[in-house]
């Protein structure tokens, strides 16, 4: 059967990770760039993604300069949406490729770390 269309594009996949993550994370701030490290996603389009989910019309993160830089947690409204359709989302696998993308992230650290293989 496959997923519905909403969840085969990217677009949908990369809010669906990034609400999953900061669900997981309820309560803590989160910039752009440290949801791209932890997830793989694209922190291009989180730059631009993740302003549009906090503004008018959607809500559905709140937004805050910390230090400088515009961090992101989930709203009320975020949650709603993500345990609305979670049941159509493919969490196993995406849980899988996030885990696969922390593990070659360590590989690389340990590389460039001196004395790294």
């Amino acid at each position: 059967m496959g997923l519905p269309r909403r969840f085969k594009g990217h677009y949908n996949k990369t809010k669906a990770i990034a609400y999953w993550y900061l669900i997981s994370h309820q309560g803590i701030w989160f910039r752009a760039s440290q949801i791209a490290n932890d997830t793989g996603l694209n922190l291009n389009s989180l730059l631009v993604l993740l302003p549009r989910w906090a503004g008018p019309g959607w809500y559905k993160l709140k937004r805050r300069k910390i230090r400088g830089y515009w961090c992101y947690t989930i709203t009320p409204k975020g949650y709603y949406w993500f345990q609305r359709w979670a049941f159509m989302m493919p969490l196993k696998q995406w849980k899988a490729e996030i885990d696969e993308w922390q593990a070659d992230q360590r590989k690389l650290k340990n590389k460039e770390a001196p004395g790294g293989i």
